[in-house]
Order: C-alpha cells, then structure tokens, then sequence
C-alpha cells in the first residue's frame, strides 16, 4: 500500500544501570495521514481482536482552521507479519473531530467535537468483516451529549460511560445497545472540564477539571448509575493540566493511578491519593504492564520500569527506552513542514507490540526488543 512504509532509521537503546532492563524500541511500521496535505492528528484508537482490525481515529488541528471534522480509518493489523499491516479503508465526516474511539461489538465508538451539537458520541457500524459498508453515510447515529466536547467512552458492562469537558461538561450514561439520539443519565452537569473515564475490574476512574486535575474513584458493584450516584471511595488532586485542550489519559492497575497532565508530566498515585512516581517528560497517553510504564508523550515515546517505584517518597522516573522523531525518521509525506513529536495514544497490544496514535505521524508500530 502507498500508505504504508517501512521502516525508520532512528532506533536508539537506552541503556540503564546493572538493575534497569536494557531495551531498545525499534519502529517497524508507520501508516499515514488519510487527509493528504492537510495536518489532522491521529487521536486514539480501538483494536477488533476477532478481525485483527484497529480503528484509528483523527481529527483536523487547530493550526488548520480551513477543514473541521476528522477520519476514522480500518487498517488491518498482521500480528505474524508486521510489514503486511495495510490501511484498507477511511471514512472522512465533515462534522466530528474524533478524541477518543472505542470498539465494541460490531459498533465503533466515536467521542468527540460536532460543528453542530458540541460534545457528542457518533456510533459506527461495521460489518461482519469489520469494515463500513457503503451506506455507512446513513446508518451512523450521532448522540448528543452534555458539554462542549466528549474526550472519552468507556465500557461499564451494558452502559457507555463518556466524559465531556472544556467550559461545560459531564458525566453521561447509555445503555451500548440503545442507538439513541440522547443521553440516558447525565452526572456532574456543569463547569465539570471531564477529560477521561477509565474501568478496571470493580475500578471506574475519572480525570476531570483542568485548573486541579481532580481524580476520583468510584466502586462499580454491577450498575455504574448507582456508582455514579453515590459518593466516590478515593477523591485527590493530581495538579494542573496543561494545555487544557491537552490529552489526559488516566488509568490505573492494582496498585495505582497514571495521571497524563500533559506538559506537568506523568504523575504516578497509589490507592490513597499519594504522589508515589513522576516523570520528567511531558505525557498525553498511557499504558502498562506487569513490568513497564508505556508513555506516549510530547517528546516521543518512552518505557519506564515500573520496579523504580518504591512506595516511599516520590521518585523522578528515568526512561529505559525511548524513541523520538528525527529528521531521517519524518515523514516525506503529507507535509515534509510537520515536524512534531505529540504521540497522543498508545497501547500494548496481545501481540507485545506497541501501538501509538502518534499526532501527525499516524498511528506507528514499535517491537519492544530486549538486549
């Protein structure tokens, strides 16, 4: 495909100390920008296991006031075969700019910015084969949510749960199977700036307002609307997140919170509100293993060992691996005048590879090798 190449040149090991793991990330495949010349930004993305799809949302930059809305792309992802990874289809609407994708059960789920309504969720189908059909144009529903823009979806088992934010936002609920044009349920109606909404186990954590970075933990024992209308168990401030139209992944395991505060780094929490870890580079996306910290950040991508965190003070984390952009790395094409480093998203997929909406770079692929 034209739209696919292999692979980059710049591919550096951080080597640590006789205690830290030596790793080296090599970038095996980038899968570029459908919008041509045009500067959109791969947001996030959702993986359809069953079809070894990846939906990969984008939506239109600031810098490019000419063009609103945003793509979602089908790209078929080889496990076996990185290099056979293809873009196979997109489909451009003129109305959303897509934050945040979720897929679940033959439906692709959109949150994002409407030119029309604000904060809203668009609900995509896919076919049997995972791809849109023809008359996806009339088939997609558009929900219409509370505030001025949806940054993220969740799953809580039969409801969608997003977050809406900027100078008005909230809590909405609905159940996955309704295909509803509104919300069933709306929580914390107001000057809520909700940036992100994560589940774990019996964990649903929310990241909300911008000036403070308020996080909360809710306990979800079946309904998440009894949840959400009850009192959280664990209430802290993480700090400031900045820029406040940043992206702010929050997550959490069974032993803490990774807050992504944008150019206030990533701050690491335990399960009583304690700084226990932070970084020194800035931090949109997050994710993790038993082992690592995965970090997508403004200066490209870096792992950090999560055994550096002790439970005691709070430690400065220092990389074990990193990649970042050069100028033999960049891309020739759409724009040889985008040079950026804004990775937005990234995920470890069940293939131990790393997957990353990399801004203006697209989604890239990473093989963690260890030395």
């Amino acid at each position: 495909s034209d739209k696919c190449y292999l692979p980059a040149t710049d591919c550096r090991a951080q080597v640590g100390t006789k205690e830290e793991p030596n790793l080296e990330l090599v970038e095996i495949i980038g899968i570029l920008p459908p919008a041509g010349s045009h500067p959109f930004s791969a947001t996030g993305f959702s993986f359809n296991e069953d079809k070894g799809i990846l939906y990969l949302g984008w939506h239109s930059n600031q810098s490019w006031e000419a063009e609103w809305g945003g793509y979602m792309d089908v790209i078929k992802v080889d496990s076996y075969n990185p290099a056979g990874t293809l873009f196979a289809q997109t489909w451009r609407n003129q109305e959303m700019k897509f934050n945040h994708t979720l897929y679940y059960n033959g439906m692709i789920y959109g949150a994002g910015t409407s030119s029309k309504v604000g904060a809203a969720l668009f609900e995509l189908p896919v076919n049997a084969d995972g791809m849109f059909d023809e008359d996806i144009d009339s088939t997609y529903t558009r929900v219409n949510l509370t505030g001025n823009s949806a940054n993220c979806v969740e799953l809580v088992g039969n409801d969608l749960v997003t977050i809406s934010g900027w100078e008005e936002g909230a809590v909405n609920t609905l159940p996955y199977t309704a295909r509803e044009k509104k919300p069933a349920n709306t929580y914390f109606e107001g000057a809520y700036k909700g940036k992100y909404v994560y589940l774990n186990g019996n964990r649903l954590v929310t990241l909300h307002d911008t000036d403070k970075g308020i996080v909360e933990v809710y306990d979800v024992q079946g309904d998440v609307n009894a949840a959400l209308s009850g009192s959280p168990v664990l209430t802290f401030e993480a700090g400031e997140l900045a820029p406040q139209d940043g992206k702010n992944v929050c997550i959490c395991d069974d032993n803490f919170i990774y807050v992504c505060r944008g150019n206030n780094k990533l701050a690491v929490f335990d399960f009583t509100g304690k700084k226990v870890a932070e970084t020194t580079a800035s931090a949109n996306g997050v994710d993790v293993d038993d082992e690592f910290i995965y970090l997508a950040s403004g200066n490209g991508v870096k792992i950090y060992n999560k055994a550096d965190i002790n439970g005691g003070e709070t430690v400065t984390l220092e990389p074990v691996a990193k990649f970042k952009m050069t100028e033999a790395t960049t891309i020739q094409e759409p724009s040889t005048s985008i040079i950026g480093q804004s990775s937005n998203y990234i995920k470890k997929g069940k293939d131990g590879r790393l997957y990353v909406a990399y801004g203006v770079y697209g989604l890239r692929i990473y093989e963690v090798v260890k030395k």
